[in-house]
């Protein structure tokens, strides 16, 4: 009986059909509400459709019709009709018709329904309509008494069943519970779920059993997604598929029809489980359905996002357009269903998606959409989605999906394994190839915050072969998204919510949208395939400004939002913060349009035309960080006080957030909201307003400290985050020195330097007693320019810090007087006297001058009259210009002649010069910042002299001192010279030409550059070198002091080369194309240089060493002194060689007959890198007397060299050799010796507070001073021990215990074991103690 009443309920289970395939998408099995109280009956709306065919029925059905066999004879009601509605409607196969009781169902009375069979009937179903007319579900059932009787007269009835069920359709399926024997069928309307209780049914049908394959198969399957039988069909499960084909119920039932054919699959094979298309909400599942709750809800109605936020979650399951899905559904009774979301892969911005579409338990169909448009670069269809809003609280574990039709693609989720990822990728691709017109060349990657749709291409590229990983790219992304969520406050206070963390977004790729690089629309940020986005996205690194902008526009909360400006907060954020870069945008055009007293607000700008990047509002994030998040909250959360003018509820809003009255910034920078909401300032605002900002001031929530934010500057956040308080310096209190003079543009103001990080700048305010004082401009810089001076008005300074305190006003000003002098005449200018002056006249500097833009035409001297003087750069630009034919000469004399960048960055050089330019002893020209080439001094043209002249700190992307570009029109002649603290951003820390220099005795100090950190020569530069030195520069690349693709030579005097560094090429680097511009190095000594290749040399291009009668000393002890390139091109060597260090060749060394062997030396390994290279060096005569102690490297092993062949060749020879290397803190010296060389272990370099222990190799401590044998290579580590503190001496050892095996004591001298056998012993009396409890008890019981 049990099993009979397990498999009735599993055949209805499946009572479900073809209104399904009508719609594209139904729940075939039927959703069970009500159960029976007696006899196992229950109620489903019905879904099978086939069951009301007039096959199923004509086969099924009892009928009023009379047949052989039994057939409905009689029917009658026990309260009548209600007017027209007699009781035969309920019989006569019209569905548009009713039967209605005259008499309303009460307290003691029940409408009932009995139907009288001619002979014994069988019945297990009853097919019921409600009225079909205005009042649908009136007179339903809810609570529905069946009842039989085996007499067709008498009232002698059973119960059969009692149903509740609620009106869900109107058309309901009634199962008995089971096959009923009877000659009456007796249906009482025991409650009504109307209103108006008047009991109705427009049909009742009443049916017989159907075949008993046809049931059978009903009850075929074990599972929700009819993959594996019961065991009952399982027995004769081809006798029943087989026979089900025959009935009626298989031709006419949808599911008898579905389950039978799916049976035949699934003995056939045809159908078998696949994990992959499985979905579920218990845990640890392959492919999750996750209960995070709506996502969707709370971006929206609680944190008013506009875009961001999906309940979307990631199958790995995708579907063709038109393909139809067969979709099964296991759910707990009470549980609410996900719904599945179609979409196209690659698809347009408005038509990608169906929305959600609602699954029911059993069996759906749903057809995919087709949103195709005939791409070229995808196919029709894409990814299925789950959208699954519910908490673990609403739903149970037990939510199942699985999905049929479709196909699977490679998708991460954080955490899985990289491997079978990329696995799973590689074979995907494969199968695109094969099938490119039907799969997708598609891939996710999703974790709780992003859903990533991209090219599989794309990402195989990335990760398979670009060095990245989906496992890394998962947790920066994670990183990323969590920090710009916090930002705009998510995660603040009491409003934080559980969602918060699996807020996400969909990125995903797309169809191009016209004029733009990507975009944000509808829950989905767009790039396109193949782009750089779409490889951003697959780092997972370098989001940048784009990446960050578009997520802004997800997350706008639409009240205050400013499209494309306010989403850019989150851009300065990333900017900032995550990058650590300064802001982006022009804060000096904002800064100009809001600096100045005095201007009315109709005429203030600073909003409306210059805040581009959001840098209104960045500004007071830049004072006030977090800022941003608590204004964001404040639009979610806080309440209006009453203010409804969207203009005055930004600023009420936002002065909340900084704890500050912003009233008066907004009315600085000309706030209107929207074009048509000015804010005017408090004055003007509304009495709600005015009220508001009262009542916040009065309880502590802001205060009043209108400090000058538009002072900040794009570095202004980055300080305060890191510094906070400490960035307050000036206490109103301090005065800043200053002068001013006048200069072609109008008056130049030259502050004291404040060097300190938390010096912002100075406030500039001109007036007088009698009028007041006004602000007029603020400088970063030392300088300031006046352009349009008041005659009777002078200056007034103040500085102010990052954290906008100031210092108090300075004293007014005095322009100085004359600051030039030209043939007795004095001059306010320097401009005014360079004009003046004759042709061949000297300008006679009387005090400090301010320059800019001075055009030189004529022969000139500039020399100070009688004192040290500058000449300070007056503004962002040219100081002097010489022109072609024209000659400008400084000269410092006896004083010192400074010309002063000041560090003002801007895009040329100090002084450009296309005639003759003179820099005399004395002269000294420092500070100069250029963004192009040459910091201090650009030759287009004509002639450069420098006599004894110094260059310092100055700066430049090439050439941070000199540059030239003029090739053979320009010759620089450079003697006595220093160069110190020069940097260029690319080639040429000090020089970068490409013409004729002649550098005789000029000192380079501590210059640095990527390439030639001193000097570089390019593109056929023609230098000479001689008395010269070049000590601690530095190159990024190569060349730590000189890198060349020109022609140089050395003159008859030594020049030195010490500590200079590079990756190559330590101290030269020769890249010289070709024999024109051959690189002759010789005349040179180079020691503590340093490189991984060439810590003198490296030699790329042509190149050669030395020239008859000169000298080569490199002097590099261990360190990998030469490299010879592959590319190298080098003659034979000449004169006399010293070479102390290591070397890597591509081909032996050639040293020709013009080369000393008396004086030379050689010493250090060699690497030989060529083919089957074994010499090292080939010599013109016999060179056997020259010392040479050198090892060969070679594929096979080091060897002691020797030379052969009468003293010509010196190769690689017989004897072994190891390297021994010494390895102090990570720092290692290493050499070669013989095999069976004893090696002495020295002593190792002291370290504080520790005292030296030995040399541990080979699991052995060796002492200092002990021998070595070698015959291996080795690694000697230095090992410390620590002193004791307080004592100076080595803690004591802890002893050996004297017996084997014996056992730590504890404080009290007990055994540790011991205690364990205690434990053990308590435990096991415990359990003694509770067993005797427990039979003591029973006894008494007994």
């Amino acid at each position: 009986m049990k099993t009979r009443l397990k498999n009735l309920g599993i055949i209805l289970l499946f009572a479900i059909m073809c209104a399904a395939l009508v719609l594209g998408i139904s729940g075939i099995l039927p959703h069970r509400s009500a159960f029976a109280e007696q006899g196992g009956g229950s109620a489903a709306v019905l879904s099978d459709t086939g069951l009301i065919s007039e096959g199923y029925l004509s086969a099924y059905a009892y009928t009023t019709e009379e047949a052989e066999g039994a057939y409905i004879s009689s029917y009658s009601v026990n309260g009548g009709n209600y007017g027209q509605n007699l009781p035969s409607k309920a019989l006569d196969g019209d569905f548009s018709t009713f039967w209605e009781s005259g008499t309303y169902n009460s307290a003691s009375f029940s409408a009932a329904y009995t139907i009288t069979f001619s002979d014994v009937a069988q019945a297990d179903r009853i097919i019921y309509s409600t009225r079909q007319d205005d009042y649908p579900g009136r007179g339903y059932p809810s609570v529905l008494t069946i009842y039989s009787s085996a007499e067709a007269e008498g009232e002698n009835f059973d119960v059969v069943c009692r149903i509740n069920s609620s009106y869900g359709g109107n058309k309901v399926i009634f199962d008995l519970g089971g096959t009923v024997q009877c000659r009456r069928l007796r249906l009482e309307f025991t409650e009504l779920s109307s209103n108006v209780k008047l009991a109705s049914a427009a049909e009742i049908i009443v049916l017989r059993p159907e075949e008993e394959a046809a049931m059978a198969v009903r009850s075929a399957f074990a599972d929700y997604n009819c993959l594996h039988f019961t065991p009952e069909f399982s027995a004769r499960a081809e006798e029943f598929v087989a026979q089900a084909k025959n009935t009626a119920a298989y031709a006419f039932s949808n599911q008898v029809k579905l389950l039978a054919d799916r049976a035949a699959a699934v003995l056939s094979g045809e159908v078998k489980y696949d994990p992959a298309f499985e979905l579920s909400t218990a845990g640890g599942a392959q492919n999750p359905i996750a209960r995070h709750g709506n996502i969707t809800d709370y971006a929206r109605n609680n944190l008013k996002m506009v875009w961001m936020g999906t309940n979307r979650q990631v199958t790995g399951i995708g579907a063709a357009s038109g393909r139809t899905l067969t979709v099964f559904v296991e759910a707990e009774e009470g549980d609410p269903l996900p719904s599945l979301e179609c979409t196209q892969f690659n698809g347009t911005w408005r038509g990608w998606r169906s929305g959600p579409i609602a699954l029911s338990r059993g069996i759906n169909f749903i057809t995919v959409p087709d949103y195709y448009g005939d791409w070229a670069d995808t196919v029709a269809g894409g990814p299925l989605y789950i959208v699954n809003p519910y908490t673990e609280e609403e739903q149970s574990a037990n939510v199942k999906v699985y999905i049929e039709g479709g196909y699977s693609f490679p998708v991460y989720r954080g955490g899985d394994d990289a491997d079978a990822y990329l696995s799973e990728l590689e074979n995907y691709l494969e199968k695109v190839e094969s099938q490119g017109d039907y799969l997708p060349d598609m891939t996710e990657i999703t974790t709780d915050n992003l859903i990533l749709t991209v090219t599989a291409t794309q990402a195989a590229k990335q990760y398979a072969g670009g060095g990245y990983s989906p496992d890394s790219a998962a947790v920066r992304w994670g990183e990323y998204l969590h920090s710009l969520f916090d930002f705009c406050g998510i995660y603040a206070g009491e409003r934080a919510d559980a969602r918060s963390q699996y807020l996400n977004v969909n990125i995903r790729v797309m169809q191009p949208l016209s004029g733009a690089a990507a975009y944000a629309f509808g829950e989905h940020i767009g790039i396109y395939p193949g782009g750089s986005w779409e490889v951003t996205c697959l780092r997972a690194e370098n989001f940048g400004w784009g990446v960050t902008h578009e997520l802004g526009h997800m997350m706008e909360i639409s009240e205050r939002t400013w499209g494309e400006y306010t989403n850019n907060m989150w851009s300065q954020f990333d900017k900032c913060r995550n990058s650590g870069e300064e802001a982006r945008g022009n804060f000096a055009a904002f800064l100009s349009a809001t600096v100045k007293d005095g201007v009315p607000y109709s005429q203030r700008d600073a909003y409306s035309a210059h805040t581009d990047a959001a840098i209104t509002w960045w500004l007071i994030e830049s004072r006030y960080p977090g800022f941003w998040g608590r204004f964001e909250n404040n639009y979610r959360y806080a309440d209006r006080a009453g203010i409804t003018d969207p203009a005055e509820l930004h600023v009420y809003f936002a002065s909340l957030a900084a704890g500050a009255d912003l009233s008066y910034y907004f009315e600085r920078i000309g706030f209107n909201w929207s074009g048509s909401h000015p804010f005017e300032g408090y004055d003007s605002a509304s009495a709600q307003f005015k009220s508001a900002i009262s009542a916040a001031l009065s309880a502590g929530t802001i205060k009043n400290d209108p400090l000058k934010l538009w002072y900040l500057d794009a570095g202004s956040y980055n300080y305060t985050v890191k510094y906070g308080d400490k960035l307050a310096m000036y206490g109103g209190t301090e005065k800043v020195d200053f002068t001013a003079g006048r200069t072609s543009a109008g008056v130049t103001l030259l502050m004291n330097g404040a060097d300190d990080y938390r010096h912002l700048g100075f406030e500039i305010l001109r007036g007088n007693a009698q009028k007041g004082y006004s602000v007029i401009g603020f400088t970063y810089g030392r300088t300031f320019t006046d352009t349009a001076p008041a005659e009777g008005e002078d200056y007034m300074v103040r500085a102010y810090d990052r954290a906008l305190g100031c210092s108090a006003l300075s004293a007014g000003s005095v322009i100085t007087s004359a600051v030039a002098r030209v043939d007795g005449q004095d001059y306010y200018t320097l401009e005014q006297a360079v004009q003046a002056a004759p042709s061949g006249g000297t300008v006679y500097l009387l005090a400090d001058a301010f320059a800019a833009n001075i055009a030189v035409s004529k022969p000139l001297t500039v020399a100070p009259l009688s004192s040290d003087v500058n000449i300070y750069l007056a503004s962002a630009a040219v100081m002097f210009n010489v022109a072609r034919g024209a000659s400008l000469t400084f000269t410092g004399g006896e004083h010192t002649l400074a010309l002063d960048g000041l560090g003002i960055s801007h895009g040329n050089a100090l002084i450009v010069s296309e005639g003759a330019l003179t820099l005399g002893e004395n002269v000294v020209v420092r500070n100069c910042v250029n963004t192009s080439e040459g910091g201090a001094l650009r030759i287009n043209n004509g002639t450069l002299e420098v006599n004894g002249a110094i260059f310092q700190n100055n700066s430049a992307s090439n050439g941070g001192a000199i540059s030239s570009g003029g090739g053979g029109s320009v010759t620089l002649n450079i003697s006595s010279a220093t160069f110190a603290g020069n940097i260029a951003s690319g080639n040429g820390g000090a020089i970068y030409a490409n013409c004729y220099v002649n550098l005789i005795g000029a000192a380079f100090t501590d210059n640095s550059a990527a390439y030639g950190g001193a000097v570089c020569v390019y593109r056929g530069g023609v230098f000479t070198l001689s008395d010269c030195t070049f000590a601690g520069n530095s190159a990024a690349e190569q060349g730590g002091a000189l890198r060349t693709d020109g022609k140089i030579t050395f003159g008859d005097k030594v020049t030195e080369f010490s500590r200079n560094s590079a990756q190559q090429g330590g101290a030269i680097y020769v890249a010289s194309a070709n024999d024109a511009r051959r690189a002759t190095v010789s005349n040179a000594e180079f020691f503590g240089n340093a490189a991984e290749l060439g810590a003198a040399i490296y030699m790329g291009g042509y190149s050669a060493l030395g020239t008859v009668g000169t000298s080569l000393d490199i002097q590099q002890g261990g360190t990998h002194a030469l490299y010879v390139g592959r590319s190298a091109n080098l003659p034979a060597i000449a004169g006399t060689l010293v070479l102390n260090g290591n070397a890597t060749l591509y081909a032996p060394l050639n040293f020709g007959s013009d080369f000393s062997p008396q004086g030379s030396s050689l010493g250090g390994a060699f690497t030989l890198s060529g083919s089957e290279q074994s010499a090292i060096a080939y010599f013109a005569a016999d060179s056997s007397a020259m010392p040479a102690e050198v090892f060969a490297v070679t594929p096979s092993g080091a060897f002691a060299a020797e030379f052969a062949e009468g003293g010509t060749v010196l190769a690689a020879g017989e004897v072994r050799a190891f390297l021994v290397t010494l390895s102090v803190e990570g720092q290692s010296t290493a050499q070669y010796f013989v095999q069976g060389h004893t090696f002495v272990l020295p002593q190792a370099a002291e370290k504080q507070g520790y005292t030296f222990s030995g040399w541990e190799y080979g699991g052995r401590l060796y002492a200092a001073g002990e021998s070595f044998t070698v015959d291996a290579d080795a690694l000697f580590t230095a090992k410390y021990q620590k002193v004791s503190e307080g004592t100076g001496e080595t803690p004591e050892q802890p002893q050996e215990p004297e017996t084997p095996g014996a056992q730590p004591l504890d404080p009290q001298g007990m055994p540790a074991y011991a205690y364990a056998i205690i434990a053990v012993v308590g435990v096991l009396v415990v359990a003694l103690a509770v067993a005797i409890g427990i039979y003591v008890h029973a006894r008494r019981k007994k």
